[in-house]
Order: structure tokens, then C-alpha cells, then sequence
């Protein structure tokens, strides 16, 4: 009975991942990408997910929005924003590069 319940337990889990979203950032495309910089998941809200990161003193914070990508990029040294906005493209709907990084997601 506990191996019935335990088996149940773990369907009921995958299941509640099912159809959520991941989003997945690092340097370079996914090709070459040897390290995640910062991941996110949003569920409940489909075709959505946010990310952000740091490298040195720039601050980023990538937003997808049913086939859009925006990058927010400020600079910790300065005032104000930077928005670079692009189409999401190829089989993982990835982004372009921005300063380096590029942005893909995984269902």
C-alpha cells in the first residue's frame, strides 16, 4: 500500500511541472553555453518567464513574453536603463545576443 501511495504521490508531482516554462541564460548561444548565468519559471502564466543577473557592475533582467524578448540593462555606476527588445527565434526560441548573453527555453 505505501509503494501504491508513494507512486501515486510522485504522478501528482510531475504532473503539476507539466507545461510549466523554463528559461535559461548564459554566455554565448546555446551551443557553447557551458554555464547557466540565471534561470526562470513562471507558472500559471503561460508563455511567460523572467530571468535576472549580474556580471561586473552591469545588472540585467531578460523578461519573455510569448515570443518577445526584452532585455532591462543598467549600469550599478549609473542612472537609468537600457531596453534592447528582439523576436525569439529557432527551435528553443532563443534570443540574440545581448552584451554576451543570450537567453533559450526549455518546456
Amino acid at each position: 500500500m505505501k509503494k501504491v501511495i508513494l507512486s501515486f504521490l510522485a504522478i501528482l508531482a510531475v504532473n503539476s511541472y507539466a507545461g510549466d516554462m523554463s528559461m535559461y541564460c548564459g554566455q554565448g548561444f546555446i551551443e557553447e553555453m557551458d554555464e547557466f548565468v540565471a534561470s526562470g519559471l513562471i507558472s500559471g502564466y503561460e508563455g511567460k518567464a523572467i530571468a535576472n543577473f549580474s556580471k561586473g557592475l552591469m545588472d540585467y533582467t531578460v523578461i519573455y513574453d510569448n515570443g518577445q524578448y526584452t532585455f532591462y540593462i543598467s549600469n550599478q555606476n549609473q542612472f537609468g536603463f537600457e531596453v534592447k527588445s528582439m523576436n525569439a527565434s529557432g527551435p528553443f526560441y532563443q534570443s540574440d545576443l545581448v552584451d554576451g548573453f543570450s537567453c533559450h527555453l526549455n518546456d
